[in-house]
């Protein structure tokens, strides 16, 4: 049996061919065989969400390279939390809210309470926070409530059903039931698909909004997540702040499932934005015109000093990408990087 490399655009492809009979077999994975490298380092997805020190193009902080994830941040999770907290400091200025203020709770805790693990005393205080949640949720229902809309005797009946079946999954469900904010919410999407009156739902929609979320509220993160264990709760703080793969034209609007549609971004932008089309999103986040030039000059600095094969290109795509999806509110300057190759040698390794 003989092994052939044959060039293929971005890389050697291997084929497998038996010499007396002169038969090619089904060829290996593009990203089987590369220049002495492995795997990762030669997939465009996770070269470019472990460079270090690459800031958010949306909210501008500083991203948890993707690798650290990969890997136990302490060789046993059932000690002390001092332990795994003290693990974590490094990370703390890259964390996100309310991350970074659980992060400092649990800290102020573990002084306190030195002798329990994570997950104790993530759950220490879990009833407290429960209250307050659900103090918070009460609130907004009584917004809603409190508030005329000016709705049809029907829809109004309908609002009235919609708040007390909220209601109920706050008080009467099991308090570990999981995913009740989304529910709740539910409740009024439904609400505002079967309602004539639709300026007075969308304001609606919009009020129920402000319920509590482990995304933006301390209370309802250490809620939803103190069924974890220690490890996952760990990471938990970090996730939000992972470097992942936004398609900067998404996959559900025919986008390419490739580097010259790939912009890192935080998990949480990249969440926030889902399919959302870019001159909504820039409207919510005007920080990113000013933060995407901030990440594409780490991404030259980057780039001049460690050349990544099949990416040579790659400030020049995302820049035109990024101008053609935002219809020019985002115009990086691209004019520091220095291509290590001509532009006539570069064509072949287009992405």
């Amino acid at each position: 049996m003989k092994i052939i490399l044959t060039r293929n655009i971005n890389y050697y492809t291997p084929y497998i061919k038996h010499t007396s009979h002169g038969v090619l077999l089904q060829p290996l994975k593009a990203d089987t065989v590369s220049f002495s490298a492995n795997r990762k380092e030669r997939n465009y997805e996770t070269a470019l969400t472990n460079i270090p020190k690459l800031p958010c193009p949306c909210c501008g902080k500083i991203m948890i390279p993707e690798n650290v994830f990969e890997r136990p941040l302490v060789k046993n999770y059932d000690v002390s939390a001092v332990e795994v907290l003290r693990a974590l400091k490094k990370y703390e200025t890259q964390m996100h809210k309310p991350e970074r203020d659980v992060y400092r709770r649990l800290e102020k805790l573990s002084k306190k309470y030195p002798e329990l693990t994570l997950q104790q005393l993530f759950n220490k205080k879990r009833y407290y926070h429960l209250a307050n949640t659900e103090i918070k949720q009460l609130k907004v229902l009584s917004k809603i409530e409190n508030t005329d809309f000016n709705l049809s005797p029907e829809s109004q009946a309908k609002l009235n059903n919609a708040l007390k079946n909220t209601r109920q999954i706050m008080f009467l469900e099991e308090k570990k039931t999981q995913e009740k904010r989304r529910r709740m919410i539910r409740e009024f999407i439904e609400l505002q698909n079967s309602c004539p009156e639709k300026k007075e739902m969308k304001q609606i929609l919009l009020m129920i909004q402000e319920l509590p979320s482990s995304r933006n509220d301390i209370d309802s993160f250490f809620v939803k997540y103190a069924y974890l264990d220690s490890e996952a709760l760990a990471f938990k703080l970090l996730e939000s702040s992972k470097a992942s793969i936004e398609h900067i034209r998404a996959a559900s609007d025919s986008g390419a499932d490739k580097a010259s549609n790939y912009l890192v971004m935080c998990r949480q932008c990249n969440n926030t934005r889902s399919s959302m089309p870019y001159e909504t999103f820039i409207s919510l986040h005007p920080e990113m015109i000013k933060n995407c030039q901030k990440y594409m000059d780490r991404i030259i600095d980057y780039l001049n000093k460690k050349h990544l094969f099949g990416l040579e290109d790659y400030p020049y795509l995302i820049q035109k990408q990024l101008l053609d999806e935002t219809d020019g509110l985002i115009d990086m300057d691209v004019s520091k990087y220095k291509m290590p190759y001509g532009v006539t040698k570069i064509k072949q390794f287009r992405m």
